[in-house]
């Protein structure tokens, strides 16, 4: 029968220092498998991404809604409506990309410029008509917050 005396003569003193370049190796077999099941469950992943960001960006308004004493449940769905009108907007009117943007304050005025750009040469007069509108819509709005 093994005693404690013999496994210590057969197994290696694991209560050493690592060495540095197994512990290397290591991390990086571990960021490989990981990077491995972020690609292989990116289709199951992408939903709970897309939510975490637009979370993330909708927090603040949610936050100062909720300072106003508006329930917070009810600051969260408006501003849900809101952010899924503003896609909507965007999806049927890339003309008031750029004014919705402003209004909401949006961080991805680079896509939504190349989404006017895109657009634009398609559809010019309708184009120029909703730029003309959203900016009396927008002035509106900028002159009453201000009062």
């Amino acid at each position: 029968m093994l005693e404690l005396r013999d496994l210590r003569l057969i197994l290696p003193d694991m209560a050493g220092p690592v060495p540095a370049r197994l512990q290397t190796w290591a991390w990086f077999a571990i960021a490989a498998v990981a990077a491995a099941l972020v690609y292989l469950l990116s289709p199951i992943l992408a939903p709970f991404l897309f939510a975490a960001v637009l979370a993330y960006i909708l927090d603040p308004l949610v936050e100062r809604l909720a300072a106003r004493r508006i329930p917070r449940a009810l600051a969260v769905l408006l501003v849900l409506l809101l952010a899924v009108g503003a896609l909507l907007a965007l999806r049927t009117d890339p003309g008031r990309a750029f004014v919705l943007a402003r209004a909401i304050e949006a961080p991805t005025l680079e896509v939504l410029g190349r989404t006017i750009v895109e657009q634009a040469p398609k559809q010019p007069q309708q184009n120029l008509a909703a730029c003309e509108d959203g900016y009396r819509w927008a002035d509106a709005q900028l002159q009453r917050s201000a009062a």
